[in-house]
């Protein structure tokens, strides 16, 4: 667990002592790379999997590999290898150009580190804090294990410059490649058409009241809508997992929508980098209660939550008071160390493990 405290606190550090924020973010990058480029391949809960898969999809030959890609379903490959077309391609190059599977970690893990940085330099108020909630909130974690939604993740990340300058097919093509990579990704479409609307106030009432009342009515829906829908498309299995409760994130995003109500001043807020992440912030939670800890749904609202490392800095320096800003970050600070804490003691990072290869 010391490894990934002590990046923390560097974070913090470098985003402090460094007052220009390329510089300051390439060092934390740079830090954060190492952890995931030296981390064993043991490391994240479906690594073991994706390094098995790698291996078998080294094996097939050109054609054999084309002939079992498709467009729409997974590739034909036996389970619990069957993953996107788009993935199964890139494994294969990689494996054929002489990289192992770490090899292959390495240069995705540069990848992932560019397009986050890339992200936060342009968009975010303090990228330091950004990368901060980055880290503290699980994207990082993601990074390290659930391979091809991460690798979708950072896909999308690119897309933002297209939904601001109104490219449609640009911002298509980047969810298409996305797509190739993890399915889920297409979940993702609802925000560009929500980029010329306004939030409000009002929406924010009405979002949360919905919330509520889902939350509420959720359990009727698992039971007489969602279960028969599980049973009919063979997919009984995840009634085990769909289970509705109030979870900690869920408070969180409640209590951010609050904050928002009550301190934020949204008629000054209406750029449309304010807008993308105002709307994906709100589908975040909607996922969230709707996912019910359902796997495959609950993993979808990383494409709209990340957004949440933009959204906590522009509300925090927000404000004019530079006092207010100072000691809100303090605490933010403290209370994102400790929710990292709580997380790590559950996670299945710990211990971070080298990976050493004689």
């Amino acid at each position: 667990m010391l490894v990934y405290i002590f990046n923390f606190v560097l974070i913090v550090f470098w985003g402090n002592l460094l007052k220009d924020k390329r510089i300051s973010t390439i060092v934390i990058l740079f830090q954060m790379f190492l952890i995931l480029a030296l981390g064993d391949i043991s490391l994240g809960v479906d690594s073991p999997t994706y390094s098995a898969g790698y291996e078998y999809i080294a094996q097939l030959s050109f054609g054999d590999m084309l002939s079992r890609l498709n467009v729409v379903s997974l590739a034909e490959l036996k389970y619990p290898y069957a993953f996107e077309s788009g993935y199964v391609f890139l494994n294969w190059v990689a494996s054929h150009l002489g990289l192992g599977f770490k090899g292959f970690l390495v240069v995705i893990s540069a990848f992932m580190m560019f397009s986050v940085g890339r992200f936060v330099i342009k968009y975010a108020e303090k990228p330091w804090l950004s990368l901060l909630l980055y880290v503290s909130l699980g994207f990082f974690t993601y990074d390290f294990g659930i391979l091809r939604q991460a690798i979708a993740l950072h896909i999308l990340l690119f897309s933002f410059p297209a939904i601001t300058e109104r490219k449609f097919k640009k911002f298509l093509c980047y969810v298409v490649l996305a797509y190739f990579i993890h399915r889920t990704a297409v979940i993702f479409i609802p925000v560009y058409f929500f980029v010329n609307k306004r939030f409000t106030k009002n929406t924010i009432a009405v979002t949360f009241f919905g919330d509520i009342a889902l939350a509420a009515v959720m359990p009727l829906l698992l039971k007489f809508i969602i279960f028969p829908i599980f049973a009919f498309m063979g997919k009984g299995s995840y009634e085990k997992s769909a289970v509705f409760s109030i979870n900690n994130l869920i408070i969180l995003m409640f209590a951010i929508m609050v904050l928002l109500f009550v301190f934020v001043d949204l008629k000054q807020c209406q750029s449309d980098v304010w807008r993308i992440i105002l709307w994906a912030f709100a589908f975040s939670v909607f996922v969230e209660i709707a996912g019910c800890y359902v796997e495959v749904i609950g993993r979808i609202i990383q494409y709209y939550y990340i957004c949440v490392i933009l959204l906590i800095p522009k509300v925090l320096y927000n404000y004019k008071e530079r006092n207010t800003k100072i000691i809100v970050s303090f605490l933010l600070v403290f209370l994102l160390l400790g929710f990292y804490m709580h997380s790590l003691s559950e996670s299945t990072l710990v211990p971070y493990k080298v990976f050493f290869k004689a």
